[in-house]
C-alpha cells in the first residue's frame, strides 16, 4: 500500500475500512479496487504492526483515517470492535455538526433492519457489488466522497471520558453486550437533530422501562460511558430511587436532588426557590461548551403526562435527557424503550 498515492501524509489513510470477521473475503475485494482507485485503505489485522496495542493502534488508525467505510452485514453489530469503531465516526462527525459526513455503509444483506443508528439510516448507503465492475462503480462513487473531505476523521480523543456528576462510580462495571439497545437509545435521544427524516416533536428525551433486574440502569450507565465523548459537559445522575408518594411528592423530592447536584456543580443555588434554581442550573449547562447529559434513573409511576415537563432542565438541546423506571412514569407521553430479555447484539 502507497501511501503517497494521494498526497495523504505517511500514517494517515484515505478510509478505515470496518468489518466483521466472516465478511473479511468480500471486503478484502472491495479493498482491492479502493487501492486501484488510488485510496489508502486501513484493515484491521492487515495494517496492524506486529506486537503493537490492539486499542491503541486501532484508535491511531480511526483518527488518521478520513473516512470510516463500514461493510454493514448482520454480524457487523455483533462485533464489539466494530462498535467501537462506528461509534467513534459517528462523535467525530457530530463534533463537526455533520454526523454522517465521514461515513460511508455498504450494506452486503436484502434488507436494511439490520442497520440500527438513526444517523446511520438517514444516510445513503451502498448495496453489495455483485461484479467486479459494480465493485469498481462502486469504488469511484466512494473516491469522489473521499475527495470532499479535507483532513483526518476528528481530533476528538474517542476514550476521554466525560465527569461524572453523581454518587456513584462512572460507567457500568461488568456491563457486555447489548449495542442494539444502546444504538436504540442514541436514536431516541438524537432524533430531533434529524427534524426531516426523523418525526420526533420533542426535544433530546428519552424514556427506558423494563422490568426489575433487566439491566435498565447499567445500559444507561454504559450509554453514558461508551458515548461519553458526546458528553464532554458532564454526565448527571440523579437517583430516584425507593422515592414514592403523589406526584407532587415525587417532584419535590427530585427538586431536593437536582439542588443537590447543582452544589456538585458548583452552583450557589442554596435558599433560591425551585423555579430559580431550574433556571440557574440551565443557564449554567446552556453556557457551557459541551454537551451533557441528564440522567434520572428509579422513577416510580403513575406520575403523569405534565411531569416531564415540570422535571426537564431548561437548557435546550445542549441537555440530553434519559428518565428510567420499571413502568413508563409518564402515561405514554414520551414514547418509551421498553427492555426486555439479552438481545443477541
Amino acid at each position: 500500500m502507497s501511501p503517497q498515492k494521494t498526497g495523504v501524509p505517511p500514517g494517515e489513510f484515505d478510509i478505515f475500512l470496518s468489518l466483521g470477521g466472516p465478511d473479511r473475503v468480500e471486503a478484502n475485494l472491495l479493498k482491492e479496487a479502493l487501492v486501484k482507485e488510488g485510496l489508502t485503505v486501513f484493515i484491521d489485522e492487515d495494517d496492524i504492526r506486529h506486537f503493537d496495542g490492539i486499542t491503541r493502534e486501532i484508535e491511531r488508525c480511526l483518527r488518521s483515517s478520513r473516512a470510516l467505510l463500514a461493510y454493514y452485514s448482520r454480524e457487523y453489530p455483533l462485533r464489539s470492535a466494530c462498535q467501537f469503531e462506528l461509534t467513534a465516526a459517528l462523535l467525530a462527525g457530530r463534533n463537526e455538526q455533520d454526523p454522517t459526513r465521514r461515513i460511508i455503509v455498504v450494506n452486503p444483506e436484502a434488507t436494511e433492519d439490520h442497520i440500527q443508528p438513526a444517523y446511520i439510516s438517514d444516510a445513503r448507503f451502498a448495496v453489495r457489488p455483485g461484479s467486479d465492475h459494480e465493485r469498481k462503480a462502486l469504488a469511484a462513487l466512494i473516491k469522489q466522497k473521499v475527495d470532499t473531505l479535507e483532513g483526518p476523521l476528528s481530533s476528538i480523543a474517542f476514550t476521554r471520558r466525560p465527569r461524572w456528576f453523581a454518587f456513584r462510580i462512572a460507567g457500568a462495571p461488568g456491563f457486555v453486550g447489548r449495542y442494539r439497545e444502546l444504538w436504540e437509545l442514541d436514536s431516541l435521544l438524537t432524533k430531533a437533530a434529524l427534524p426531516l427524516t426523523q418525526d420526533t416533536p420533542f426535544g433530546p428525551v428519552a424514556v427506558v422501562t423494563g422490568a426489575a433486574r433487566v439491566g435498565k440502569s447499567s445500559l444507561v450507565a454504559d450509554y453514558a460511558w461508551q458515548f461519553g465523548a458526546a458528553f464532554r459537559g458532564g454526565v448527571y445522575w440523579i437517583d430516584m430511587s425507593g422515592v414514592e408518594g403523589t406526584a407532587d411528592q415525587v417532584l419535590a423530592a427530585y427538586a431536593d436532588r437536582v439542588r443537590s447536584s447543582a452544589a456538585i456543580a458548583g452552583l450557589d443555588v442554596a435558599g433560591l426557590s425551585r423555579e430559580r434554581m431550574f433556571g440557574v442550573l440551565g443557564d449554567h449547562l446552556a453556557a457551557t461548551a459541551e454537551p451533557s447529559l441528564w440522567i434520572v434513573d428509579g422513577l416510580p409511576a403513575g406520575l403523569g403526562e405534565q411531569a416531564p415537563h415540570r422535571m426537564i432542565i431548561p437548557a435546550g438541546d445542549r441537555v440530553q435527557t434519559v428518565f428510567v423506571g420499571r413502568r413508563d412514569p409518564f402515561g405514554g407521553a414520551i414514547r418509551a424503550m421498553v427492555l426486555g430479555g439479552l438481545s443477541r447484539g
